[in-house]
């Protein structure tokens, strides 16, 4: 039972809790621009850092600093502090991570101070620099001018992939060298901040190195092997496997962190429990994703579910080019495509396949949430990013499995994204202050 000041803390929590969503639902509360949300979320939901803007701003610590849940004893199985010299690498990760993927910069900063929170900052950096790499070629391609058409001896297509390959193979390196540099047998840590910062988790022993190298490794391999592949994957298992080889590889590696910073034990139903949630995260990623892939003709509902729901992927790729059509013809005051008034609503056989995918993203979810309860102390805040997750699958329901529907919905305006993201960071709070996700 709690006690009374306790008590008291909960229910002005609740309070404040409630009265930010309903600031954050926007319509109701007559919210115009990104200001208004902040201001609704300027109190003791959002960390200090927060006040002042979205998102909030690393204010972060590399000397070790737990929970008040943690035990007194934590601190004598605690690596060492990652070093001062390092500060510079990881106020770059933190702000890499804060401008180019905000929702999870919000639960990483719910994890305690210190080593667990850096590491996941050099974790999400990396994410974001292999999760980009065949963004950055493409934008390469077009400045180099490079020909797009397939009757070309090397395309724009191929050029890109051997870019990204390229890029994602640099990566893959510079996580070994990283983890190699913490044995002191003079390999040097790549000359990137991202590299350096990896280095000192390392050396620091906040993640086992060889842990650190083989699974950040995986992630850029599995990414290369996208970024090469033209193919629609074959079945849901294909985006399973892939989000087994990259979301869930950074979620195991957050959970050595924070065992490594308790001196607790590792957990085989939180590893169970990252599992399911990198896939999830993962599938939900690329259902994100779907106008910018389509655009760049990548199809990511699985050829299976498309055969059996009537579609296929040249189907998707038109209704992508039809609505960017329109869209454009609105901006600049002219006609939209002959075609598009034909294409503007999201065809119901793609719906169809889409629920498929979110289907088995949200099984992957429930499994994840399934296992709260047995997960040792503070494992639960390495995995908020199942928050995330839940509230995009639960806007794709409401658009009836439109994925560019509920990104218009909810990053169509900086009203939508300011309404988008204060909800999120309500319930991430609120969850973290729970002890769950």
């Amino acid at each position: 039972m709690l006690s009374s000041s306790s008590s008291s803390s909960a229910l002005a929590a609740t309070a404040s809790l409630a009265l930010a969503m309903r600031r954050a639902s926007g319509a109701a509360a007559g919210v115009s621009n990104g200001s208004e949300i902040a201001s609704a979320l300027a109190g003791s939901l959002l960390p200090a850092a927060a006040r002042g803007g979205w998102p909030p701003k690393s204010s972060l610590t590399l000397s070790p600093s737990f929970s008040s849940r943690s035990t007194s004893s934590a601190a004598s199985h605690a690596p060492p502090p990652l070093p001062p010299s390092a500060r510079a690498d990881f106020a770059y990760c933190a702000d890499l991570v804060r401008k180019s993927d905000p929702e999870n910069y919000l639960w990483a900063m719910e994890l305690p101070k210190g080593p667990q929170r850096a590491v996941a900052l050099a974790l999400r950096a990396f994410n974001v620099e292999t999760a980009t790499a065949a963004d950055a070629a493409s934008a390469h391609s077009r400045k180099e001018g490079v020909p797009s058409s397939s009757n070309s001896s090397f395309s724009s297509a191929d050029h890109q992939a051997a870019l990204a390959s390229a890029r994602l193979l640099w990566w893959k390196e510079a996580a070994a060298e990283a983890a190699a540099s913490a044995y002191g047998n003079g390999t040097p840590a790549a000359n990137h901040p991202v590299a350096r910062a990896l280095a000192a988790v390392a050396a620091s022993r906040a993640v086992a190195p060889r842990s650190l190298s083989a699974r950040l490794s995986r992630v850029a391999a599995a990414r290369a092997d996208d970024a090469t592949g033209r193919a629609v994957p074959g079945t849901i298992k294909d985006l399973e496997s892939y989000g087994e080889a990259t979301a869930a590889q950074l979620l195991y590696l957050q959970l050595e962190a924070q065992t490594a910073a308790t001196g607790t034990k590792g957990s085989a139903d939180a590893d169970h429990a990252a599992s399911h949630l990198g896939r999830a995260a993962a599938i939900t990623s690329l259902l994100r994703g779907m106008r910018s892939h389509a655009a760049a003709r990548r199809c990511y509902l699985p050829s299976s579910e498309l055969e059996s729901a009537g579609t296929s992927a040249q189907e998707l790729f038109r209704v992508v080019a039809a609505r960017a059509g329109a869209r454009a013809g609105a901006e600049s005051g002219g006609s939209p495509p002959s075609d598009a008034a034909a294409l503007l609503d999201f065809p119901d056989p793609l719906r169809e396949a889409t629920r498929a995918v979110a289907s088995a993203a949200l099984a992957h979810l429930s499994a994840a949430r399934g296992l709260a309860g047995r997960l040792p102390p503070g494992a639960s805040a390495c995995l908020l990013q199942s928050v995330n997750v839940a509230k995009y699958l639960s806007l794709l329901e409401r658009t009836g499995f439109d994925p560019l529907a509920a990104e218009e919905f909810a990053l169509g305006s900086a009203a939508a994204r300011a309404r988008h993201r204060a909800a999120l960071a309500v319930e991430t709070r609120w969850r973290s202050w729970r002890g769950t996700y």
